[in-house]
């Protein structure tokens, strides 16, 4: 088997693999957040702020079908990077055999309901009727590019779990930059307004699920399937679903808990919306470091973890968490610092209310960064130790807490409630995480948590 660019995460300097291992993923994720801003910037200046209060209230819809995507698809990601570290490389073969379509048909029937609903399923979120119409059509074309964006995160992450996450990038800058292009020509010259966001989306993404899809059937024996039921792979099938299902839940209930969040914010009207959507936009663009880094701890993790490497795993996580740590204090003051003009980006000079409101809760959501960040963490290094349910409940009780505090609080302080709510979640959860770290014998469980 041919494997370019590969990371071997159980030998070398810990720090330097990871970030070496974390960096293309962060300059990926960073160019796709691009794309993303830059529909907001095209859709809030060239086509209006009804338009862009539409693409926001379908974000936490398509981050759910994102989410369960991206859940399943890690499952075999991490069992792959545990079979690397065990030297089983023949078995990655069997493992993407087995589960190959039950992934695709998840992101199948996901598009399916999208495409069909979007005006019902953007009801039940209180969207105004004034964007109703606008959120929907968006929301259909979008779910035309479902099923190609779960073709290329199933090879992306398959290919991270073989420790090659420098195809991926290539793949994926590829994908922004057409998007940018297309999202310019159909919005400034061609004048498709919010359609022509969302066309160009799907034709980027379908471009990149292709490329990346063939690409790795050429350069991996691994992909070349035989599409033969009886060759499943039930033992292997039961280790990707045990890792993957949980963390696809345990992403669902956070996207659910955004759908409601996101309802809670309709109800206060456009300029909350346009606010709520732009303060997320820039948060989501500014956590990337940390969250590429915590990514890059899992991988590591669940490698140094099949390799039977457990004190090298540990020590992974505590220089990873130092990292973070410094980087959260910088972003924090980078927010501080820029709030306003950060949220003016998305909108046209007369919107005051918008930019004073957003900016206000970018400030809100700074302070804790660094707590977030080692939620995070602690997150990543507990599913690639292989404890996803810990994980699980976790996100579940952040969702719960998060939204106890917005419903409760809602009515008497207004959108305070959405902006205060998510930091306080932090803390609590942070602590419960902490706690939880130091009760767990680690290395027993390691012994039998991936059962390599």
């Amino acid at each position: 088997m041919r494997q370019p660019a590969q990371v071997d995460f159980t030998r070398g300097p810990v720090l330097k693999q990871i970030i070496r291992f974390g960096i293309p993923m962060l300059i990926g994720n960073l160019f796709q957040q691009l794309y993303t801003i830059v529909d907001s910037i095209l859709l809030g200046r060239l086509v209006g702020a009804p338009a862009l209060a539409a693409a926001g209230t379908t974000t936490p819809v398509i981050m759910l079908m994102l989410a369960i995507i991206s859940g399943l698809t890690l499952g075999t990601s991490l069992v792959t990077a545990a079979l690397t570290g065990a030297g089983e490389e023949d078995r990655v073969r069997s493992l993407v055999e087995s589960t190959f379509c039950i992934d695709m048909l998840a992101g199948a029937g996901m598009a399916l309901i999208a495409f069909c609903f979007p005006a019902r399923i953007l009801t039940i979120l209180r969207t105004p009727q004034e964007v109703l119409p606008l959120a929907a059509a968006y929301l259909r074309i979008i779910a035309v590019g479902i099923v190609f964006q779960c073709v290329s995160q199933y090879f992306a992450d398959a290919l991270r779990g073989l420790g090659d996450s420098r195809t991926p990038l290539y793949f994926l800058l590829l994908s922004t930059c057409m998007n940018i292009a297309l999202d310019i020509v159909f919005t400034a010259c061609l004048r498709l307004g919010i359609r022509g966001v969302a066309w160009a989306t799907v034709i980027s993404q379908s471009v990149s699920a292709v490329l990346c899809a063939v690409y790795s059937l050429k350069h991996y024996n691994c992909f070349h399937l035989n599409w033969n039921p009886r060759l499943v792979n039930r033992e292997l099938l039961w280790r990707a679903m045990r890792l993957g299902l949980p963390t696809a839940m345990q992403q669902t209930v956070g996207s659910v808990g955004a759908l409601f969040m996101q309802s809670v914010v309709n109800g206060f009207g456009q300029v909350a919306m346009n606010a709520y959507g732009a303060a997320y936009k820039v948060d989501n663009f500014i956590i990337l470091p940390v969250s590429n880094m915590g990514a890059a701890l899992g991988t590591f993790t669940a490698q140094n973890v099949g390799a039977r490497k457990f004190a090298r795993a540990r020590q992974g996580f505590w220089k990873v968490s130092g990292l973070c740590a410094a980087l959260s204090v910088v972003l924090s003051g980078v927010i501080l610092a820029l709030a306003a003009p950060l949220v003016q980006i998305f909108v046209t000079a007369g919107e005051t209310e918008i930019v004073r409101e957003g900016a206000r809760g970018l400030r809100i959501l700074t302070v804790p960064y660094v707590l977030c960040a080692q939620l995070a963490l602690y997150m990543s290094f507990f599913k690639g130790a292989g404890d996803v349910r810990v994980a699980f409940f976790g996100s579940f009780a952040q969702v719960m807490i998060r939204l106890v505090l917005c419903w409760s609080l809602a009515p008497a302080i207004g959108m305070d409630a959405v902006w205060f709510a998510m930091p306080a979640t932090w803390v609590i959860m942070g602590l419960f995480s902490f706690l939880y770290d130091r009760r767990q014998n680690w290395e027993e469980r390691w012994r039998t948590s991936l059962r390599v």
